[in-house]
């Protein structure tokens, strides 16, 4: 086989086997959600907090791709739903942060910590420089998703109509 044959064959596996991750990512989203009684758009948000802290509804809503009304209404319905609360930031009062409450944190262990156990498990099969590139591709994949979300919004293309 030709290098770039067996090179061409070796990138379709990668597309479809993140393809694949993605697939069965949503579903254990999906199924977090149904157990929680969210939507997928908040358990995304609370996802976003829990990886990177605190913020204001601004940079949540930057962060999330919707817009300052649509993160508003989000917000208020975490906060109803006992995941989320807002409180004043310490270093200057006139900002109004958005965190996770202890509820949903433990919450997430309840729901993800098992699958984190075996990711565990996974990651130590793996040499420390085979761990570097993953996470690298993962993080260039993770930008070209998001710079195609943005360009997807963006875009003053409609879906065909249904005939």
């Amino acid at each position: 086989m030709s290098n770039n044959k067996h090179r061409a064959e070796l990138l379709e596996s990668i597309h479809h086997a993140c393809r694949a991750f993605q697939n069965a990512a949503d579903e254990v989203d999906e199924a977090v959600c149904g157990k929680i009684e969210i939507n997928r758009t908040d358990l995304r948000c609370l996802d976003i907090l829990e990886r990177l802290g605190p913020m204001t509804a601004g940079e949540l809503a930057a962060h999330s791709g919707l817009t300052t009304g649509a993160t508003t209404t989000l917000i208020d319905r975490l906060e109803r739903s006992g995941f989320a609360a807002r409180s004043r930031d310490t270093g200057d009062r006139r900002k109004v942060l958005i965190d996770l409450t202890s509820r949903v944190r433990s919450m997430a262990d309840e729901f993800y910590g098992g699958m984190a156990e075996r990711w565990d498990a996974l990651a130590r099969q793996f040499s420390d420089d085979d761990l570097t590139a993953i996470v690298s591709f993962l993080e260039a994949a993770r930008s070209i998703n998001a710079e195609h979300a943005a360009d997807l919004r963006r875009a003053s293309v409609k879906p065909p109509s249904a005939a």
